[in-house]
C-alpha cells in the first residue's frame, strides 16, 4: 500500500516520471519534443493572428480604395484634369489611414481613366458605350506581430476599385409660356411683346433661363452624356433630340423662343388679334394704337372656356419626355429630367383636362373644396401611363372623371416618368408665381400655405416619385446656383 501512495505522490510531483523512469536515458528527448511542440503551437497562434491582421488590413485598404474611386469619379466633369481626380483619390486614401501622407502618391496609388490609359480593356469600353470610369489602385503594408521574430516584419497588400460617374441621358424641359417675357424692359406691358423680344433674345426672364440652361449643359461630360430639350407652353415640342455634341445643344437652347400665337393652318398670320383667322380658339396679341396690351382670348369671352387662354402645359411637356426616353433613352445610362417653370399647370393635351367645374379661377385646376384640396386621380401603376387611360389590361383609376384636371394630368405624367421609367426628376420653380399660384393649400400641415405650382413641383421631385430635388429660385439670377445644386446631386456609383 505504501508503494502505491508513493507512486501517486511522485506522479503528482512529476507527471512525466511514470512515462519515463528516472533511470531511462530517453527522458531528456521527451522534454525536447514537448518543448518543440509548444514552440509550434505558439507559432501557429502567431501565424493565425498575423493572418488576421493581414485580412483586416486588406479589408481596410479595399474600403478606402472604394471610397477613393467614388471620390475620383465624382470629379468627372467637363474639362476635368486627371490630376484633380488623382488628388481627390489620394486625399481619401490618406484620410482612411491606409497610406503614408508623406509618401510619394505615385508610388502608393495610381488613378486612371480611358484618357490617361488609352486602350485599357476595362476603362475603354468602346465609343458606342461611353462610360465615365475611373480606376484607383493602391498598395500598402501590414506590420506583423509574431512572424517578425523570424524576420518577416510586414506584408505588402494591394487593392483596386473602379468608380463610375453615371453617364446620363438628360432631358431639359423648359417653360416657354408668355409669362417668360413678363420682366422684359422697364416701360411696362408694351415691352413684353414676344413678337419683338424674341427677335433679339431680350425676353426676360427667358433669356436668363436660356443662359443658365446652356451653362448647365456645358457642365456635363461629352460624349459620355447626352441632352435632349423639350419646350412647353400651350403645347409641348421636342426642340432637340438626344445629342452628345455641346455645340448642337447650346444652339438649340439659344434658338428657343417665348410663346407667340401661331396657327399652323394659317402660316401667314402674325398673331395679331385684329387679323385673327376664322375659327381660331387660342390667344392672340392685342394692340391699341400700335401699343402691345398683352394676350387676348376672344373665343374665351364668347364661350367661357379658359383652355382658349392657358399656356402652361406642364403635363404634355413631361408626357413628351416619357415618350422620348422610351424610344431613344439608353438603358445603361442614368435617366435624368430637369424641369423649369414659372407657374402652375393650367393646360393639357388638346385642352381636354379642364372640366367645366374648373372654368373659374384658378383655371383648369381644382380650387378649395371646404378646407381641403383634392387630387382626382391616383395610379402610381407600372402597367399604364396615366389613370385616364382605359382598355384591356388598363384599369381606369379615375376617382372622379368629371373633375380630372390639368394638375392631375401633370402629376400622372410625373408618375409615369419618375415611377414607371425610374428617371430622377429635378424641378426648378422660378419667381413668385410658382409660390402664389392658386389654390393655396397647407398640404403638409406645417401651417404654411403652398401654391399649386410649388406643390406640383415638390411632388414631382419627392422620394416617392422622382427622388430628385425641388428648388425654388426667387429670381433668374439665381438659376446657375440652382443648376449647380442639381449637378452636385447627380448620383455617382461604384462600378466594381
Amino acid at each position: 500500500m505504501k508503494k502505491i501512495f508513493s507512486r501517486i505522490n511522485n506522479f503528482i510531483k512529476n507527471p512525466l516520471q511514470i512515462l519515463v523512469p528516472a533511470n531511462n536515458p530517453e527522458r531528456g528527448q521527451v522534454i525536447i519534443i514537448v518543448a518543440m511542440a509548444m514552440i509550434g503551437l505558439v507559432a501557429f497562434v502567431g501565424l493565425a493572428i498575423d493572418t488576421g491582421l493581414v485580412f483586416v488590413g486588406q479589408g481596410r485598404l479595399r474600403r478606402a480604395v472604394d471610397a477613393a474611386a467614388l471620390a475620383a469619379a465624382s470629379n468627372f466633369r467637363q474639362g476635368y484634369d486627371i490630376d484633380e481626380l488623382r488628388d481627390s483619390a489620394y486625399e481619401l486614401l490618406v484620410l482612411n489611414g491606409v497610406i503614408d501622407p508623406l509618401a510619394d502618391p505615385t508610388l502608393v496609388s495610381q488613378v486612371d481613366t480611358c484618357n490617361s490609359l488609352p486602350g485599357d480593356p476595362e476603362l475603354c469600353v468602346g465609343e458606342d458605350q461611353w462610360k465615365k470610369l475611373v480606376r484607383v489602385d493602391a498598395t500598402g503594408t501590414v506590420d506583423l506581430a509574431f512572424l517578425s521574430v523570424i524576420g518577416i516584419t510586414d506584408v505588402a497588400i494591394n487593392a483596386s476599385a473602379t468608380g463610375e460617374a453615371a453617364s446620363m441621358d438628360l432631358v431639359l424641359v423648359i417653360d416657354t409660356s408668355d409669362s417668360m417675357a413678363r420682366d422684359t424692359g422697364a416701360a411696362g406691358q408694351e415691352d413684353n411683346d414676344p413678337s419683338v423680344c424674341n427677335l433679339d433674345n431680350s425676353c426676360e426672364p427667358f433669356d436668363d433661363v436660356k443662359s443658365a440652361a446652356a451653362y448647365f449643359a456645358s457642365q456635363l461630360v461629352y460624349p459620355y452624356d447626352r441632352v435632349a430639350i423639350i419646350g412647353f407652353d400651350r403645347e409641348a415640342i421636342v426642340v432637340q433630340n438626344f445629342s452628345n455634341d455641346l455645340t448642337t445643344i447650346a444652339n438649340s437652347i439659344g434658338g428657343m423662343e417665348v410663346y407667340d400665337p401661331r396657327d399652323p393652318a394659317t402660316p401667314g398670320w402674325t398673331g395679331d388679334c385684329d387679323d385673327m383667322p376664322a375659327g381660331w380658339t387660342g390667344p392672340c396679341r392685342r394692340y391699341v394704337a400700335g401699343t402691345y396690351q398683352g394676350f387676348d382670348c376672344p373665343h374665351f369671352f364668347a364661350t367661357g372656356n379658359p383652355t382658349d387662354c392657358t399656356t402652361t402645359n406642364i403635363g404634355e411637356g413631361v408626357y413628351d419626355t416619357g415618350n422620348l426616353l422610351a424610344s431613344d433613352g439608353r438603358r445603361e445610362a442614368h435617366w435624368v429630367v430637369v424641369l423649369l417653370t414659372d407657374g402652375a399647370a393650367n393646360s393639357s393635351l388638346n385642352g381636354a383636362y379642364c372640366p367645366t367645374i374648373w372654368h373659374t379661377d384658378p383655371f383648369c385646376r381644382s380650387n378649395l373644396e371646404g378646407a381641403n384640396w383634392t387630387r382626382y386621380c391616383f395610379d402610381n401603376s407600372a402597367t399604364y401611363a396615366w389613370c385616364r387611360e382605359t382598355g384591356a389590361g388598363k384599369p381606369n383609376g379615375v376617382v372622379d372623371a368629371t373633375k380630372y384636371n390639368s394638375d392631375d394630368f401633370a402629376r400622372d405624367m410625373f408618375d409615369y416618368v419618375g415611377i414607371n421609367q425610374d428617371a430622377t426628376i429635378f424641378t426648378i420653380g422660378l419667381g413668385d408665381q410658382v409660390v402664389t399660384s392658386l389654390p393655396l393649400v397647407d398640404e403638409d400641415g406645417d401651417g404654411d400655405l403652398d401654391g399649386a405650382g410649388e406643390r406640383l413641383l415638390a411632388y414631382a421631385a419627392s422620394d416617392e416619385v422622382g427622388a430628385g430635388l425641388y428648388i425654388q429660385s426667387a429670381s433668374s439670377g439665381d438659376l446657375e446656383a440652382a443648376f449647380d445644386e442639381i449637378l452636385d446631386r447627380i448620383a455617382t456609383r461604384l462600378s466594381k
